[in-house]
């Protein structure tokens, strides 16, 4: 039987992270290289996948020597694209670093799950930045344990410290005393329905000077129009259908965040937010990138106004 036979289902993958850094000679980085390169047929499962599991049938002759196809569709740049199968097209790390300057104290990420950009900052960072600090939060105490697990492979290393946090109460006694940090999440308020301004307000709070990055499925919220059928309860049950090379359909993007009730509100929160003069929006990229074409990554950088 062939590795990606074998992959990990999206209810198993933290399982699957905590059982790789268990074998000998593991690091944090490799765990997750090896679990992400594990992941991808899961992008060919399932009913919401069949636009992928049709575009393998039309590349038939681009396949591993396993059956794996080399291609698969996600967005980029607003754009439906074909990519290499095992291509990442997350933004995240890179954008984040991209923050970091001379006079940044920490990185926190709000929602860290099992970890992964956390330890792929350090790794790239880490040279630059000796005295920067890392803090992971999440509310799942399971994936807290794994995070600090991992590590614990490498004890040498810059510390990264992971706390409990709730995004609809936040608390950010631990990071006591620091004025300028970066913020960050990755499809972790997508978790949250109606996510309020407290987490927002909170963060203000805590750091004299930071900026804050969002790289969340909310890229259809931006349309009035299709946030309007969603309020309204008149959102179409149909399927959407995607087209390869066209531009990525709001509706078609919101029909997975919609049925699973994620994350419905976060770009009018920001835009109230903003109106009051609290915070400012720097830029927004919409449908930017993500690792799942029916959940496209919208990219959001604000400050303090």
């Amino acid at each position: 039987m062939s590795s990606r036979a074998a992959s990990p289902s999206r209810s198993d993958f933290a399982a699957y992270v905590a059982e790789l850094a268990t074998r000998p000679g593991m690091t944090a980085t490799r765990v997750f290289q090896i679990a992400m390169h594990e992941r991808i047929p899961m992008e060919f499962e399932g009913e919401k996948n069949a636009v992928n599991r049709a575009a393998a049938e039309k590349l038939g002759w681009a396949r591993y020597t396993d059956g794996m196809p080399m291609y698969r569709l996600t967005a980029v740049n607003g754009v439906n694209t074909i990519i290499p199968t095992h291509a990442n097209t997350e933004t995240i790390v890179a954008t984040v670093i991209d923050w970091i300057g001379p006079h940044t104290e920490a990185v926190i990420e709000l929602g860290c799950g099992p970890g992964r950009h956390l330890f792929d900052i350090r790794d790239l960072v880490e040279h630059r930045f000796p005295r920067l600090k890392y803090f992971g939060t999440d509310i799942n105490e399971v994936d807290l344990g794994i995070c600090r697990q991992l590590a614990a492979l490498e004890p040498t290393r810059t510390p990264i410290t992971f706390h409990s946090f709730d995004h609809l109460n936040p608390v950010f006694d631990f990071m006591k005393g620091l004025k300028n940090v970066v913020f960050f999440t990755c499809h972790t308020i997508e978790q949250v329905t109606h996510i309020t301004d407290k987490l927002f307000l909170g963060m203000l709070a805590a750091a004299e000077d930071f900026v804050c990055i969002h790289e969340e499925p909310v890229g259809w919220q931006l349309n009035a129009e299709v946030r309007a059928a969603v309020e309204g309860g008149e959102f179409p049950s149909e399927p959407r259908i995607i087209r390869p090379f066209q531009p990525v359909d709001d509706y078609a993007a919101a029909a997975t965040p919609v049925g699973s009730r994620w994350n419905l509100n976060l770009v009018p929160v920001l835009r109230a937010l903003e109106v009051q003069g609290k915070i400012k929006i720097e830029r927004i990229d919409k449908h930017c990138s993500g690792l799942h074409l029916y959940n496209p990554t919208t990219r959001i950088v604000w400050t303090r106004a």
